[in-house]
């Protein structure tokens, strides 16, 4: 998409949310923090200035876990809260997200892969991706002790809608497990692969013991809403080429209206 066209349809639905703002908080997701310029990465320059833009704006972010709490104890939820997740448990977010993170006593929350920790992202290969590095176990041992919320993405990071029933219980039972051991604490939400996920995989998960899951379906997240769909908004869907597209992009996306220009973009061209 030209440029042009995709600053003008940020800037359209920041203006329109505006008028008719949605109600909820916003849940993003990002996956990997590198100079790659695939479709599932974002510079660590333009991630920078994504997370000093919410500083200055007064944006908290939190944790998935944090999030759910205050919900469920019915605790106050500031206007200008914001979740912050990032998939696949990738060594960059330990070198590149998290100092950025720190220094601005943001939260996270990480999903991760347990049949990869310390490996490599072998799946990227089968989507024409670069494999690249995994967090270890002392860096997620790191950053579990520092603010940062370590929970599942499975253990192959296959999609749980086309295996045995069996196998997808194995993968959201034993990925915990293989945390919990690992990081000594509780793993209580689980990010579903591809954001695949059917209603008898969702109970699954609350069977399996999580409280919670989150998809790929773009949107706000709001109390009373289904915790094992929490809707996320994914920067995936754009590419950032410039300071002005991340500022916009970012905006968008803690107003809560990113979901719209991604479904506008789906209508006019799909996903590209």
């Amino acid at each position: 998409m030209k440029k042009w066209i995709k600053d003008t349809g940020l800037s359209f639905c920041l203006g329109l949310g505006h008028l008719f703002k949605p109600q909820g908080t916003p849940v993003l997701v990002y996956h990997s923090i590198d100079d790659s310029n695939s479709n599932i990465s974002i510079s660590p320059d333009i991630f920078a200035v994504q997370m000093k833009f919410l500083k200055e704006k007064g944006f908290q972010l939190i944790s998935l876990g944090q999030l759910m709490a205050k919900i469920w104890s019915k605790q106050h939820l500031p206007g200008k809260t914001i979740v912050l997740t990032f998939d696949d448990g990738l060594k960059n977010f330990y070198t590149a997200a998290w100092p950025v993170l720190a220094r601005y006593g943001f939260s996270a929350t990480v999903f991760v892969p347990t049949d990869f920790i310390g490996k490599q992202s072998w799946w990227y290969a089968d989507y024409d991706l670069k494999p690249v590095p995994m967090l270890d176990w002392p860096q997620l041992r790191e950053l579990s002790a520092n603010n940062v919320d370590i929970q599942s993405h499975g253990c192959s990071h296959c999609k749980l809608t086309e295996v045995a029933p069996p196998d997808s219980q194995r993968e959201l039972k034993e990925s915990k497990r293989v945390l919990e051991d690992g990081l000594g604490r509780s793993v209580d939400f689980f990010c579903y692969p591809f954001g695949e996920v059917t209603q008898d995989i969702a109970a699954a998960a609350g069977a399996a013991g999580y409280k919670g899951a989150t998809c790929m379906d773009q949107g706000l997240y709001n109390p009373g809403d289904d915790p094992y769909l929490i809707k996320r908004e994914s920067l995936d869907y754009i590419s950032i080429p410039d300071k002005r597209t991340a500022l916009l992009s970012i905006a968008t996306c803690a107003q809560g209206t990113f979901a719209w220009y991604v479904r506008t973009k789906r209508r006019l061209k799909g996903y590209g």
